[in-house]
């Protein structure tokens, strides 16, 4: 809640529950005190209150995230806003269901700090909470495809089958077809795309890369080819980031885009004959002008990623791009 109600509301109208006292913990240390838990020579039922290293309110959350983003935030202190109405306000900002934010939001009047801290310290030496900064920093480290965990494909998708989801500041876009060749020539098919044999509708790209040119960005990179598929290769204005022979790619956007955006490409044996063709599209959109940046263009994206999956289908079925 706190991330997205930042991400997306550059002036926020806060309540009192905003100011509440509360003391956050970042997940890592969660677990560093229950795995030393494990080792502990405790007889009986004992309770130890654990917490970060600083006490904050909800509203310098929100403001040391920005902070930790880059992002200019103002806040709007207004003396009343029930419950139910800021629980509609997360449903409407947030992918939070407005069932589940109104008691969250009523459970944020009451503060939660750590009233014994001496417990802990003396249970648990060699533990230092970090701070909430340093936590949202680790946090945000995750926000890339390999942290996200990925919804099992389907196996049987002989027609276009295209999923949009939104995961902890993540959207992901799949798409899945059943393409009749081996998973080796479905590999070798998108492991070609890019350079002199272009991609989908490539003056689209080939636009797309000037534009990029003109604002400071590496712009459209004619060089590759499918033996240099290696890990930090460059391929047009992509970094390939993660490579699996046979059968994953993973593109990482170098081009100036208001956030992070990657491409995967995956080939699986399809039950019976054939191959599992994905192709996912990610992008953490930094800010309002991020999740603006996405659904602008998003309806000529989905224009151009269907083409791609079906033209990467062309190349391994008969070798031919017959491309746009």
């Amino acid at each position: 809640m706190i991330r997205y109600l930042t991400e997306r509301v550059p002036i926020m109208v806060c309540p009192r529950w905003v100011f509440t006292k509360v003391q956050p913990i970042g997940l890592s240390d969660v677990l560093a005190y229950l795995v030393e838990s494990i080792h502990l020579s405790v007889r009986g039922h004992q309770v130890v209150e654990i917490g970060g290293s600083e006490v904050v309110s909800y509203g310098q959350m929100m403001t040391d995230y920005a902070r930790v983003r880059g992002l200019r935030r103002a806040m709007i202190r207004v003396p009343v806003l029930t419950p139910r109405l800021s629980s509609l306000w997360v449903h409407l900002i947030t992918p939070l269901r407005g069932s589940f934010a109104r008691p969250i939001v009523e459970g944020l009047r009451n503060e939660v700090v750590v009233h014994d801290p001496q417990a802990a310290l003396e249970m648990f030496p060699g533990i230092a909470p970090q701070d909430y900064a340093s936590a949202v920093r680790s946090a945000l480290a995750d926000l890339q495809p390999d942290a996200i965990s990925a919804d099992v494909p389907a196996t049987e998708a002989i027609y276009l089958s295209t999923r949009s989801t939104s995961s902890l500041g993540m959207i992901r876009e799949t798409r899945s077809l059943h393409v009749t060749a081996s998973t080796s020539d479905v590999f070798e098919a998108f492991g070609s795309l890019g350079g002199q044999r272009g991609w989908y509708m490539d003056w689209a790209w080939k636009l797309r890369g000037a534009l990029d040119r003109l604002i400071g960005g590496p712009g459209l990179r004619r060089s590759h080819s499918s033996n240099s598929l290696e890990k930090g290769a460059k391929l047009d204005f992509w970094t390939i980031t993660h490579v699996t022979p046979g059968h994953r790619l993973l593109l990482r956007a170098d081009m100036k885009v208001p956030g992070d955006a990657w491409l995967e490409f995956n080939a699986t044996p399809a039950d019976g004959t054939g191959t599992l063709l994905t192709q996912t599209s990610y992008f953490a959109p930094k800010g309002l002008i991020g999740v603006m940046y996405w659904y602008a263009l998003l309806p000529i994206h989905r224009i151009m990623f269907n083409g791609l999956i079906h033209r990467v289908s062309r190349i391994a079925s008969t070798g031919s791009p017959n491309s746009l």
